[in-house]
């Protein structure tokens, strides 16, 4: 048995650049499958995610904390929305998301990400209006039908 140095501790290095959420995620799993000589899938997160863009860059840091970023530029994008900035990561994990590395002897490693329920940076969309009733039809019932003669 050997000693094993997490995965997600390797240094990685990408330009500042605007990028899609999937390009970018793809691009730190690349760098990290390369030191740890296999491959990492991921970054299974819901299908529109991967189409947000995202600003990130790093320069030689650990791949958990540049993950850490880009979740939290996903959760903030255009840092439009009160508290979010370049610096959130860093004052705090809870972006709205967390993250791990799972191993599947059939298939390798891959990376989860998954949104955290209760959150202050996930928004739930307001409920929806209900329904209103159906107005009766003045020859038939509440149901549209056609009362006998």
């Amino acid at each position: 048995m050997q000693t094993m140095k997490p995965l997600l501790s390797t240094p990685i290095t990408l330009p500042v650049e605007k990028r899609y959420a999937g390009t970018t995620l793809g691009l730190i799993l690349q760098q990290v499958s390369k030191a740890a000589g296999s491959q990492i899938g991921g970054g299974l997160m819901r299908p529109n995610d991967f189409l947000l863009e995202v600003t990130v860059g790093a320069n030689n840091e650990p791949a958990d904390h540049v993950i850490a970023r880009f979740l939290a530029a996903k959760a903030c994008p255009n840092s439009a929305r009160e508290g979010c900035g370049p610096v959130i990561a860093q004052t705090t994990w809870d972006v709205g998301y967390y993250f791990d590395l799972d191993y599947a002897p059939r298939y390798g490693y891959v990376l989860g990400i998954n949104r955290l329920p209760n959150s202050r940076w996930i928004v739930t969309p307001p409920p929806a209006k209900p329904r209103p009733r159906p107005t009766p039809n003045p020859d038939g019932d509440a149901t549209g039908r056609i009362k006998a003669r």
